[in-house]
């Protein structure tokens, strides 16, 4: 069989040794061994979504057709791009699969197929794109870690359906799990999880693997992908997912022109999303009497619905703000911080319309923005710690100078279905809500509606076609609210609540009179604009969001700190285990060919070694100074031992 020379082969294709990849999955998952030069898009390569969903297939198909020389020199290509791809296209080094600048399901969802088919077809040929398996083995694993069963809405774009995990991509996920010499234990029992949760009737090659011996492992614990923005925590069969947004990575997108996400602007506002096994027993029902500013977990200005709806045929929410990031300890518990800036709609990209400026007319713009509502005087610092089936989310800094407008944050918003969702429990401190879900608030009681509601949904942002910018889509049906209110033109407010997911039957009674203990489960050290800290009892381990640079108090073994990071923690009288990432980066998807290292210096107490050597952790002369290096927004975990 004739070699194709025409191109370097794909280890030698940028002419660098490649540092070791860093992971942050959840428990089991591992660590993840993909060589990731840096992350970043390169955008002549074609590695990106678009290319992977609607024509890798069919280029496999044409090699194919093709004479034995043509087909060795069009394979040999193959695997080089895909290689290539996989290192400078749109799968991050975290493993988040981008599109339009964002992890986007409505792409992303897609490409399982087509790739994980194509590595399959490969498999034990010299063409078999060893790279690309690495990287979408990390990538499939991790978007199946917290979109299974289905999607959160939060990585929809500008779609507003929820997408599944259906049997094709469960399918392809099994073939990429045969796609090596012995089957790989791990993709095949996440792909035999989904068969089972998912109830899909049992395909050839799910029984070949059952039959090896192979068995069903559900993923637990906790993940941070970083350039996706997102802290999830799994419990069984529940997953909850939080998202921010952060510069440099865009937040969101709508094609109002075409009737698309025109009320979505609150998605990315913080909004955790708690999933069951459907979205009709997890609440979300989107055209039941959703209210479009009450997104769970926001916290936002409650602006009319003609306000709210998108002011652009087409819209690319960015900000300016780079804090927003995640970390996890042992892969068990996690932190996820957010400072969050209105800011007026920005033209993001020339290329892709935007709000454009320069299209419209300043006037037009402007005005445009003034109908919207957009306070830029608007902002708040938010958190979120998990621990198991626990989450606490802490807020403060909470700030408007528009004394017209009530400030909110929502706990939960459900569609109350007969048969489907539960019966609330509403209690002094705590409620379980329709979804099965519990919140302690304390002394805080939240407002709480529910009954028949009716809320208009603008479906199109279309001034030149009257018909369609005008049409409204009934939404309208028995709904669950459940918020905190901060007022109108709040200046320094905050709030604070404990989050269960799907408690047993009295479990959330215990804990809220355990919370209410002289000797509380959970204790927040801090809740300031400097810092949000929470300490678990069980196990001592601390989360500390540090929005400030410099000294800190109540922040655990941390001391003080060169720059602000989301940090947690678990020391015992030897041993200090510490997660970190400084998410301040400067735009972590431009310049596609340079490596972005962000360098931090916290100050401990005590004195302390590795206990193993680490890359990217430097320890000072007395043992009382770290410096962590974190590259392409990856934390970095690791162990200390006392002196």
């Amino acid at each position: 069989m004739a070699v194709f020379k025409g191109l370097p082969r794909p280890e030698q294709a940028d002419g660098r040794a490649r540092p070791e990849g860093q992971g942050n999955r959840g428990e089991g998952e591992g660590q993840g061994n993909v060589e990731r030069p840096h992350g970043g898009r390169h955008r002549n390569q074609r590695g990106d979504c678009d290319f992977w969903n609607t024509q890798l297939m069919a280029c496999l198909d044409l090699i194919a057709m093709g004479e034995p020389e043509e087909r060795a020199r069009d394979l040999a290509a193959l695997q080089y791009s895909l290689n290539r791809c996989a290192l400078y296209g749109e799968i991050q080094p975290d493993g988040s699969l981008f599109h339009h600048n964002f992890s986007y399901h409505g792409y992303s969802f897609p490409t399982v197929v087509p790739l994980c088919k194509a590595l399959y077809l490969l498999r034990g040929t010299p063409f078999f794109p060893e790279t690309m398996y690495q990287v979408e083995k990390d990538a499939v694993l991790k978007l199946s870690f917290y979109s299974a069963p289905y999607s959160p809405n939060m990585f929809g774009g500008r779609h507003r359906d929820t997408l599944f995990f259906n049997l094709p991509m469960t399918t392809a996920l099994l073939q990429l799990a045969c796609a090596t010499a012995e089957p790989d234990r791990e993709l095949a029992g996440r792909g035999l999880y989904l068969m089972e949760l998912n109830n899909f009737p049992e395909s050839p090659i799910a029984k070949e693997l059952r039959a090896a011996g192979f068995k069903a492992i559900r993923p637990e614990g906790t993940l941070a992908l970083n350039y996706s923005v997102l802290l999830t925590q799994r419990h069984e069969d529940a997953v909850l997912t939080i998202r921010g947004r952060r510069a440099g990575i865009r937040a969101n997108e709508g094609y109002c022109l075409l009737g698309q996400n025109t009320m979505g602007r609150y998605t990315v506002y913080g909004q955790y999303q708690i999933i069951n096994k459907d979205p009709a027993s997890s609440g979300y029902t989107l055209n039941k009497g959703w209210d479009f500013n009450h997104w769970p977990g926001t916290t936002v200005r409650v602006l009319p619905h003609d306000s709210l709806r998108s002011q652009f045929e087409i819209f690319e929410e960015t900000t300016l703000e780079p804090f927003c990031g995640a970390v996890t300890l042992n892969g068990k518990a996690g932190a996820w911080g957010m400072k969050l800036q209105e800011e007026m709609p920005v033209l993001f990209d020339q290329m892709r319309l935007g709000p454009p400026i320069y299209w419209l007319g300043k006037a037009e713009y402007l005005k445009r923005c003034k109908d919207g509502g957009y306070d830029t005087t608007f902002r708040a610092r938010k958190s979120l710690f998990t621990f198991g089936n626990v989450a606490i989310a802490l807020g403060s800094g909470i700030h408007s100078n528009d004394d017209a407008v009530e400030v909110v944050t929502t706990l939960a918003q459900n569609a109350l279905i007969p048969g489907v969702t539960r019966q609330p429990v509403d209690a002094e401190n705590y409620l379980v809500d329709a979804a099965g879900n519990g919140y302690y608030f304390g002394k805080t009681r939240p407002v709480i509606r529910r009954g028949e509601v009716a809320k208009p949904y603008h479906t199109h942002f279309h001034p030149a076609n009257p018909a369609l910018h005008n049409k409204i889509e009934p939404n309208q049906g028995n709904m669950e609210l459940i918020y905190l209110s901060h007022g109108k033109g709040p200046e320094d407010a905050s709030y604070r609540y404990a989050i269960l997911i799907q408690p047993d039957a009295g479990e959330m009674a215990k804990f809220a009179a355990a919370m209410e203990s002289d000797a509380p489960p959970f204790r927040v050290l801090r809740q300031d604009n400097g810092a949000h800290v929470v300490q678990s009892a069980a196990d001592g381990t601390i989360g500390a969001i540090l929005f400030e640079a410099g000294d800190h108090k109540n922040t655990g073994a941390i001391l003080s700190t060169d720059a602000p990071c989301v940090t947690m923690q678990k020391q015992t009288p030897d041993t200090l285990n510490l997660s970190l990432l400084n998410p301040v980066f400067d735009d972590p998807c431009s310049e596609p060919e340079r490596q972005r290292d962000m360098r931090t210096k916290i100050r401990l107490q005590g004195k302390w070694k590795l206990a193993q050597p680490h890359d990217l952790v430097k320890l000072s002369p007395d043992g009382s100074t770290l410096e962590f290096i974190n590259r392409d927004l990856v934390p970095v975990e690791v162990t200390l031992k006392a002196l």
